[in-house]
């Protein structure tokens, strides 16, 4: 049975209170703010005709405290730091600034026909509206069948402006509102609307602080769940979009496509959006033979968010710009709204195979793959599962996609026939201006320190992408990835972004494993203020032990530059060494392969004391562990030359050593330019398992894996690893173990045995974030193809001795099981991203892959019979006979 729901809404900064007079109610629905901000909704039972405060503070403890944890922590980044965060800089922290900039001018839109009551009450809404800047409010009646609506807004002229449009179509209301509006922004909502008062505000204040902003939605809530029909709607989808701010734009210069965008509903809906008035000169007006009134029956608005998008633009979700919507009521009502949606949307899809011909092979996609996905799929469902609607409406909407596809040309005619020549045209795209030069296919890399204050980013529009590393400090933190669509990226959003990435790891607590309960903490802390808890007095940190002091200065560590006979980037890591941070005396030598190469020479001879080493072979195993053997110290630190460490680098990695069971140590890699894609597959190869906690891997992270094969990339690179060189003067095989490593080019098998035998002999392994370089990756796509095949085959020859020397049958699984169906998911999603048209990792790298699983098998073969040659065996001795367990 049907129950009516109360719509509501809670200010936090007020005291809470009883909700009372909700007699006729069972549930209410209650929208949830902060300063006007909308957070999320919170929906409670009615007892005995209201909700009690406590049942309020025990909801929004549990719902929303941590949203109030967040939006603390912006107010915290929008401090001068003094000193890294902590809990007590949290419990007195602001909320985010309220923006005072300059206000652009607003002309509010309302289109109406014949519903003198409805835009009576959203003209009413709009007359209480707070807005600081010059506001004109127009109410444009669509080919009305009498007076009604204008007699109804006499009382409130000249406040608000009325203007007949006599053509019947809601597109045709909306053009001769872009005509007759003087404001700056233009901002349509419907007569079915009642505004927030701060809904113009949440507009504009996007168009203010970011001007290459084009067009902004905004949240859509329900003004009331009175009748069943309303429910079902909000059921089946509603018209809201979220509570967190997001920005959509396509990388046009690379060729992506706007149908990825197609489905622009979730961008928002045409009874809350506006746009700077300036965009429609290019644009053109919205098209007449769309939306409301026309055989369409709606995809205007979806049909401008398209064209907005496809030009280059950014467009933003806000959801600060707040409307209440009031829903059908009657269920014939709601019926016919379904069904006309999907007609309405499969016209604006033929509209789009129409106009834009770049586009027809990913529409075609798109439009199959929505039939199938959101029509056919659900009415399956809906046969053996529960689904958010009944299969009545499923099938309504199903035939309306149907008669949609004949509807927009027989829209066109009728159209035509009312064009007159002041019009303006439904345009098809006149694209954003760029800078030049640009990278299509670039991410941006900067660093953002939090104990500086921060800035906009306007150093990045060259680029589609940024890549913001978080530090404070010498300490990285961690990282997040924006899409600036050639445009400078601004404070609010960098703070919003940095929040929505770290949370608590902002604070010195939150960054701390041996304190879980800080999450807890914080949100007491916070929710404290606005009276859902009791303040309770907080345990003073005490921070944990932290690893901060060093190797004595007297223990002997040598380090070894692998080189691949690039001279500038030996030159950046060498010049990066000898600024090290450290009062330990160390020595330096440079493998390479460039065997007689005058140049890698005469760049060594540069750097007084360095050693240079020449090996023929090339492969970062065989150049570096016969060097590493005979190298002087009781720490030896592999660093590749195309890495330019940090400056307290060295004493990172080393740091760990403190504990006598630790006998490897890995940093992490950091790309320093990502311009190409090349460079970005590159870094995301190296990335595998790296993130920025430092974590511990000893025999019982080996044991955690019963079935599978443990994940050695999770372990590091050997590019940036230091050993004890103990560990290193242990044999691995012979003269048959070096034959088999030179077989791979790049990481060996060598690597990870060695890694595996410490880590079974009860040694340990510890990753250590803070012991980063900035690398530079090559720009090569056949670099990176050979790269991609080789790091397979590693792998896969790994697996091969762990099966052959130890009789691992777990090899058997994962080559027989694991392995080939994560290649058969990989090109399952590369065809599913392909039928919708949306990017993917290239189809390449798969075949890479799998050439690579191929070379393995073949790696093998060759150093059998290498290792035969010379009188060797592939099967080591059996453990115990000498080995790890011996090294000290």
């Amino acid at each position: 049975m049907f129950h009516a729901i109360k719509v509501l809404e809670l200010e936090l900064t007020l005291p809470l209170v009883d909700l009372i007079n909700l007699g006729a109610y069972r549930r209410a629905r209650i929208l949830v703010r902060l300063q006007g901000r909308p957070l999320g909704t919170i929906s409670l039972e009615v007892q005995h005709g209201r909700i009690a405060a406590t049942a309020l503070r025990e909801a929004l403890l549990r719902e929303c405290a941590w949203m109030l944890v967040g939006q603390h922590l912006q107010g915290l980044l929008n401090t001068p730091p003094t000193q890294p965060w902590t809990l007590d800089d949290l419990a007195v922290a602001p909320l985010p600034p309220v923006y005072d900039g300059p206000w652009p001018s607003v002309t509010v839109a309302v289109c109406t026909r014949d519903r003198p009551e409805a835009v009576l009450r959203c003209v009413q809404a709009l007359l209480a509206l707070d807005y600081p800047g010059a506001l004109e409010l127009i109410v444009v009646d669509n080919a009305p069948s009498d007076d009604r609506v204008q007699r109804a807004l006499e009382p409130y002229a000249p406040h608000v402006r009325y203007v007949r449009e006599p053509r019947p179509g809601l597109d045709w209301a909306r053009n001769r509102a872009l005509r007759e509006a003087r404001g700056d922004i233009l901002a349509y909502t419907d007569d079915d609307v009642v505004v927030d008062r701060l809904w113009v505000r949440g507009l504009a204040q996007v168009f203010a602080q970011h001007p290459a902003v084009m067009a902004v939605t905004g949240l859509v809530e329900p003004y009331e769940l009175e009748t069943e029909a309303q429910l079902a709607f909000e059921h089946y989808g509603g018209f809201g979009q979220g509570y967190e701010q997001r920005w959509y734009a396509i990388n046009r210069p690379a060729g992506q496509p706007a149908t990825i965008y197609a489905a622009t509903g979730k961008f928002g809906t045409g009874a809350n959006m506006a746009y700077r008035r300036e965009i429609f000169a290019s644009l053109g007006g919205f098209d007449p033979a769309l939306d409301v009134g026309t055989l369409a029956n709606g995809g205007g608005d979806l049909d401008m968010f398209f064209r907005v998008i496809k030009a280059g633009h950014s467009l933003v979700y806000e959801p600060r710009a707040l409307v209440w919507h009031c829903h059908r009521r009657e269920a014939g009502q709601f019926h016919q709204q379904i069904a006309n949606n999907g007609v309405g949307f499969y016209a604006y899809l033929v509209r789009l195979f129409l106009h834009y011909a770049d586009e027809r092979r990913h529409l075609l996609r798109f439009a199959v793959w929505w039939f199938c996905s959101w029509y056919l799929y659900r009415w399956g469902r809906s046969y053996v599962a529960p689904v958010n609607t009944t299969r009545d409406l499923i099938v309504a909407e199903m035939r309306g996609a149907l008669l949609g596809l004949g509807r927009y040309q027989r829209a066109v005619r009728s159209a035509c026939q009312m064009v007159r020549p002041d019009d303006l045209p439904a345009r098809i795209a006149a694209f954003a201006p760029l800078p030049h030069p640009i990278y299509p296919d670039g991410l941006a890399v900067r660093v953002i320190d939090l104990a500086e204050p921060l800035q906009s980013l306007i150093d990045v529009t060259a680029y589609p992408a940024v890549r913001v590393e978080l530090r404070q400090g010498a300490l990285a933190l961690g990282r997040v990835e924006l899409v600036n669509a050639y445009q400078p990226v601004g404070r609010e959003r960098l703070v919003e972004a940095i929040v929505a990435e770290l949370g608590l790891k902002v604070l010195v607590e939150g960054r701390d494993p041996a304190y879980p309960e800080v999450r807890e903490a914080a949100q007491r802390l916070v929710a404290a203020r606005y009276g859902l808890v009791e303040p309770l007095p907080c345990a003073k940190y005490v921070a944990s032990e932290q690893p901060t002091a060093t190797l004595p200065d007297d223990r002997a560590v040598a380090v070894v530059v692998i080189d691949h006979g690039t001279p500038e980037d030996l030159r950046a890591c060498l010049t990066a060494l000898y600024a090290q941070q450290t009062g330990r005396d160390y020595t330096v030598s440079v493998v390479t392969s460039a065997v007689g190469s005058g140049v890698v020479a005469e760049m060594v001879a540069a750097f007084p004391g360095i050693r240079l080493v020449e090996v023929p072979q090339v492969g970062h195993a065989y150049t570096s562990y016969a060097e590493l053997v005979t190298s002087q110290g009781e720490f030896v630190a592999v660093l590749d030359a195309s890495i330019v460490p940090t400056t307290d680098w060295l004493e990172q990695l080393l740091r760990p050593f403190l504990r006598d069971e630790v006998m490897i140590t890995t940093g992490k890699v950091v790309p320093s330019r990502l311009d190409t894609r090349v460079e970005q597959i590159f870094a995301a190869y190296d990335e595998v398992g790296q993130g920025y906690a430092q974590r511990s891997f000893d025999q019982h992270w080996l044991a955690s894996f019963r079935r599978q094969m443990p994940p050695m990339d999770e372990l590091g690179l050997p590019v940036n690893r230091a050993w004890r060189t103990a560990l290193l003067a242990e044999p691995l095989g012979g003269r048959g173990q070096q034959v088999f490593a030179a077989e791979v080019i790049q990481a060996s098998p060598r690597d990870y045995e060695r890694v595996y035998r410490a880590l079974r002999a009860g040694h340990s392994l510890v990753y250590v974030p803070q012991a980063y370089g900035w690398r530079r990756y090559d720009q090569r796509l056949p670099v990176l193809r050979q790269d991609v095949a080789q790091r397979t085959s590693t792998t896969l020859l790994w697996y091969l001795t762990c099966l052959i020397e130890r009789r691992d049958l777990r090899v058997v699984y994962q080559m027989g099981f694991d392995t080939p169906r994560q290649k058969l998911r990989q090109l399952a999603g590369f065809m599913r991203s392909y039928v919708r048209g949306r990017s993917y990792a290239p189809l390449y790298l798969w075949v890479d892959e799998v050439r690579g699983i191929l070379a393995s098998c073949k790696a093998i073969a060759r150093a059998s019979c290498k290792s035969k040659a010379f009188g060797q065996r592939l099967i080591r001795p059996k453990e115990g006979t000498g080995g790890f367990n011996n090294v000290t």
